[in-house]
């Protein structure tokens, strides 16, 4: 994990670049927890701490007012969980105007585009259904008494949104990580995130260091 974090001080630092990475996934599958521990791990090594930025898509849902309501049998519900319902213009904005060395972008589709452009590399959490709803029902209380919202929405959007990021991710062809986070700790996935963009980012910097 050092050499993961010597390699990104050195590459920015000699060749001026950013790294963007977006970690993707469904509903409770372990996006904020890897991120954290990912930008922990970057500005934490005393021998190569880099500046950091985190941004979690959550912040930058559209007002109320502005989501797409969904009808299920006798309820309405705001929609929470399609793309349409981020501001991703604001997540492009702050992300082009932050100074930091690193950005990590995490949400349910951090790597849907038009977002999906300016990312250096993609995490793509997974897991199943039961597990998401398990999660999300410890998180989200209101949830217990409404689980038609999950089933019918919340899921039905990843299943259709999620498939069609990855084919965006996979046609865009950036170094991309798959992780089942129910096979995997944090700390495992952290140090296959750490491995997979050591060993992208290793061409680069022997191409700057012949450049120079």
């Amino acid at each position: 994990n050092i050499v993961f974090s010597q390699l990104v001080g050195r590459l920015l630092n000699m060749a001026s670049e950013r790294l963007v990475i977006g970690i993707a996934g469904p509903t409770c599958s372990g996006k904020s927890s890897l991120a954290h521990a990912l930008r922990d791990h970057l500005t934490s090594v005393e021998s190569a701490a880099v500046s950091c930025l985190l941004l979690h898509l959550d912040d930058f849902y559209k007002p109320s007012d502005q989501l797409s309501q969904v009808n299920l049998e006798e309820d309405t519900y705001e929609d929470w969980d399609s793309p349409q319902c981020f501001d991703m213009s604001a997540v492009i904005r702050t992300l082009e105007q932050a100074v930091e060395s690193v950005v990590i972008c995490e949400g349910l589709f951090a790597a849907y585009p038009p977002l999906l452009e300016h990312l250096s590399g993609v995490v793509l959490l997974r897991v199943c259904k039961e597990v998401c709803l398990e999660r999300r029902l410890r998180r989200d209380l209101w949830l217990r008494d409404h689980q038609i919202y999950f089933h019918r929405h919340a899921w039905t959007m990843w299943c259709e949104y999620g498939t069609l990021q990855e084919t965006h991710v996979t046609a865009r062809g950036l170094p991309t990580i798959r992780l089942d986070s129910r096979a995997h700790t944090i700390e495992e996935m952290l140090g296959e995130v750490c491995s997979v963009f050591s060993d992208y980012l290793l061409p680069s910097l022997t191409t700057v260091h012949d450049d120079d």
